[in-house]
């Protein structure tokens, strides 16, 4: 049976009440509209720099708006601690004094992202400033350093060319990281102070300057130093290790006392590969064709005549130098080093601990899963040469 329609109606019109409870309130909006997001100063607080000279008197942080040529004068001087300076990918062009400049002892100052270049001075001189660093910046054609900062101070990705002094220079306590340093003048490439790092650099192409120079208490891991005057230059108490240093005018490595070099590549360099004075252990370098210089000649390891004693040197690999490992000096142990085609393998005064040096013998063919004629010896302590 069909239910009639004026019955479905009236059932629906008693499920929704009284037609009152059906008013949805007022239409009159409360008020103007206002805005429902926070604008980018509310986010995140920064000043723009739109002209230099700019003097950066407050703490806080600033921002390039353009790319910015200077006259005379610095181009941005920070006179204050807590700040932050983002180029944003721009380029401060140079005047005639500092691209960016701390005067005044400072803290905890950022200079990031772009390029400082053409300075009549300095890049960055921010070698007051006690903490923070440089990040992602190119400093280009400065006339003189490049990167200048102080104390437990971080440089990281940075590039510099063509200083008119040194590349990077850092105060105590501050790794400079994954930075390249070419075409330095005078001085080190990197230079950095007691207790610091440099980690996974490339500095080449500096002919009248060291490549990395380091205080006292230094680690020297994971770089490559070439075509420079001396590779690498320690103080005492470093340790260099997994280095590549290579083509470098005078000496590769040169270590004073208490240092540790070890599994690095040291190749072609004009004198020494690595010079050594005392209680340095020298431990699983490959030297190889240095003494390139002509009227020098180099070893691959040299202890030097008059210097110290103490030095621990093996089970390294050195060939074709004018001496493979040179001892000018007393009271060191040399062990399971391995020598060939140097124009002399082995050279060391009396009064020295080493191995037995053996001239391994030749083996005849082989081929499958056996056969050669031992080294020539079993003593694990052996030098060999061949």
């Amino acid at each position: 049976m069909k239910t009639p329609l004026v019955t479905i109606l009236a059932l629906l019109v008693h499920m929704a009440g009284p037609l009152g409870a059906l008013a949805q309130g007022s239409l009159t909006p409360p008020g103007a509209p206002a805005p429902m997001m926070k604008t980018p100063q509310q986010i995140e607080p920064r000043t723009p720099i739109s002209s230099v000279p700019y003097i950066i008197t407050n703490s806080g942080s600033y921002y390039l708006t353009t790319n910015l040529t200077g006259a005379s004068g610095h181009g941005i001087v920070i006179s204050n601690s807590d700040v932050t300076v983002d180029l944003r990918g721009f380029v401060l062009r140079g005047g005639a004094g500092n691209g960016i400049m701390v005067p005044v002892l400072c803290s905890n100052v950022w200079i990031r992202n772009g390029t400082v270049r053409d300075w009549a001075l300095s890049g960055v001189s921010n070698s007051i400033a006690a903490a923070r660093g440089v990040e992602n910046v190119s400093s280009l054609n400065n006339g003189r350093d490049g990167i200048s900062i102080g104390t437990g101070a971080d440089v990281r990705e940075c590039v510099v060319i063509s200083s008119g002094a040194r590349g990077i220079i850092a105060g105590p306590d501050s790794p400079v990281e994954s930075c390249s340093v070419s075409d330095s003048t005078t001085g080190s490439s990197i230079s950095v102070g007691a207790r610091s790092q440099v980690l996974n650099c490339v500095v080449s192409q500096n002919p009248g300057t060291d490549g990395i120079f380091t205080g006292t208490g230094c680690r020297v891991v994971g770089c490559i130093s070439s075509a420079n005057s001396r590779g690498i230059f320690l103080g005492n108490d470093c340790l260099v290790e997994s280095c590549v240093v290579e083509g470098n005018s005078s000496i590769g490595i040169r270590t004073f006392n208490n240092n540790i070099v070890r599994n690095c590549l040291v190749r072609n360099n004009g004198n020494d590969g690595i010079f050594a004075v005392s209680h340095n252990l020298l431990v699983g370098n490959l030297c190889h064709g240095n003494g390139t210089n002509a009227t020098t000649g180099g070893a691959g390891i040299h202890m030097v005549a008059g210097g110290g004693s103490g030095t621990h040197i093996e089970g390294n690999s050195v060939h074709n130098n004018s001496w493979g490992i040179r001892v000018d000096t007393t009271n060191n142990i040399i062990i399971r080093n391995t020598a060939s085609l140097n124009d002399t393998n082995y050279f060391i005064v009396t009064g020295n601990k080493v191995g037995v040096i053996i001239a391994s013998p030749f083996s005849g063919a082989i081929s499958g899963s056996t056969g050669g004629v031992g080294v020539g010896t079993t003593d694990p302590w052996a030098n060999l040469s061949f």
